[in-house]
């Protein structure tokens, strides 16, 4: 639920029979399971790690999810949960013009069919729905160059460079970059 009530009316259809949908409480044992599979296939893509990752804790998440201004969209075929992606909008009134999209994932079977850019569709549609919203924003990582040229084809552009942001262990290897980007509604 956004802060006006649902962010997309109706469930959006895709070539592959999905639907995106905000992640309800009954959902968030799935979604759990969904995380864990990102933080392990991607994690160059996320500052969490299997073993100290907030979006593990299915307590925390429903509470979030029940508070205004927090939402996952769960993309789902049939009953699977095949991707995801979360919107968050600060609660401090300096910051609430703008938004920030985390979390992104799709599953590999589901890539390449569009579901990612359904699930950035019901973002945008849902920061726009947030009165006073004026941007949304995101980092991708430079692995992440599929995702980064959807992010760029729907409008996004990079505002900075962020290197060296993650690192796999302390006092490791230079990680990924992260570049930060921008779609002004």
């Amino acid at each position: 639920m956004c802060a006006i009530g649902m962010c997309v009316r109706r469930p959006l259809r895709l070539a592959m029979a999905c639907e995106i949908r905000p992640l309800v409480a009954d959902e968030v044992d799935q979604y759990i399971l969904l995380r864990r599979e990102a933080l392990s296939d991607s994690p160059w893509a996320f500052g969490s790690s299997p073993g100290h990752d907030r979006g593990s804790d299915a307590t925390a998440l429903r509470e979030s999810i029940a508070r205004p201004g927090y939402v996952i969209f769960a993309a789902w075929e049939g009953p699977n949960l095949v991707g995801c992606s979360g919107i968050i909008r600060p609660t401090e009134p300096k910051r609430r013009h703008v938004v920030e999209v985390w979390g992104v994932y799709v599953t590999p079977q589901a890539r390449g069919q569009g579901v990612a850019q359904q699930l950035m569709q019901a973002v945008i549609a849902c920061a726009r729905s947030w009165p006073g919203v004026v941007s949304v924003r995101l980092s991708v990582s430079d692995r992440s160059t599929a995702a980064r040229a959807l992010y760029e084809r729907i409008g996004f552009t990079v505002w900075g460079i962020e290197p060296d942001c993650i690192r796999f262990e302390e006092g490791g290897q230079p990680g990924p970059s992260e570049w930060h980007m921008l779609l002004t509604l």
